[in-house]
């Protein structure tokens, strides 16, 4: 071949020409690209079309939708208004903190509570320690009669007149037990003994529009227009030196319910239950649990 002229100092050599590829292997790739086409086209016939719908059905489709939706919200603010109304007070550990009450019936018993007479609530539950509630008195009439036990005892009717539908104050429970463990208290009727620790009593009663059987949420007017006496108003305490050493209760709380529990043959004696529930001490046939909770039927609760 002819010699090449000298390449000057500091330039590149010229670039190579292109590689053709020969015709086969286009013909192979163009192939192929065209079977990837239709693998895909293939595909996307095979996926199902969303139908046509009328405008009726569209229309029930998007009620049913709509109702869905509307329960699941339901679902939601119910869940959180029952975690609001727990039956337990621990957000009100002060008495300006107070949102939920409980409703009395009459205001005898709230007006006993609220000037200490009254050192024990006795229900059918356990009301909730460790915080303050609000005393709130229903428009149904007290039908007992506080006269022998707490001297110049005001009438209900006289007491309704200012009381009635109202939250008059606010009480604290120390400790829920049993009417054996209340020092032969008058007030201890039962089944829980609800021991009743500090009272505040408002100067105006707040009117309420309905209570609840069981402890309940303020709503937050109500609880700003309660919060807003307690400021310069003094926590009472009542007198419990009477009651002996607390027992905690152990069992059902009503005789009956749970007969299953005073199975203690293969318990030792350490660790058996209270002297309640223990076989050689039963219960009467009928117990004094007060004419409003009407007594329970305690025949052979002990025979395991």
């Amino acid at each position: 071949p002819p010699p090449q002229a000298p390449r000057p100092v500091g330039t590149r050599p010229p670039a190579a020409p292109p590689a053709v590829p020969p015709p086969q292997a286009l013909d192979t790739r163009d192939e192929r690209l065209r079977q990837l086409d239709s693998l895909r086209r293939a595909k996307a016939a095979a996926q199902p079309r969303p139908a046509v719908l009328s405008p009726a059905t569209a229309a029930g489709a998007l009620a049913a939708l709509t109702s869905q939706a509307r329960q699941h919200t339901t679902r939601q603010d119910e869940t959180r208004r029952r975690d609001d109304e727990r039956i337990d007070v621990d957000d009100s550990p002060n008495p300006t903190d107070v949102k939920k009450a409980l409703t009395f019936k009459g205001a005898t018993v709230a007006w006993a509570i609220l000037k200490r007479h009254k050192i024990i609530e006795s229900r059918p539950v356990r009301l909730p320690t460790g915080g303050w509630i609000a005393a709130h008195v229903g428009k149904g009439a007290f039908k007992g009669d506080y006269s022998a036990r707490i001297p110049n005892c005001p009438s209900e009717e006289s007491l309704l007149q200012r009381y009635m539908g109202c939250i008059v104050g606010l009480f604290k429970i120390k400790d829920c037990r049993r009417p054996n463990n209340c020092g032969g208290s008058v007030w201890a009727e039962g089944p829980v003994c609800n021991v009743v620790e500090a009272v505040i009593e408002l100067p105006e009663p707040v009117p309420v529009t309905k209570g609840k059987l069981h402890v309940w949420l303020m709503d937050e007017g109500t609880r700003l227009r309660v919060a807003g006496q307690l400021a310069s108003l003094p926590i009472q305490y009542t007198d419990l030196s009477s009651l002996p050493p607390f027992e905690p209760i152990v069992g059902p709380i009503t005789p009956g319910r749970n007969r299953s529990y005073n199975r203690t043959d293969d318990i030792p004696s350490s660790t058996r239950p209270p002297s309640w529930v223990d076989e050689t001490a039963p219960l009467p046939v009928h117990n004094d649990y007060g004419a409003r909770y009407g007594g329970y039927h305690t025949e052979g609760y002990y025979a395991g």
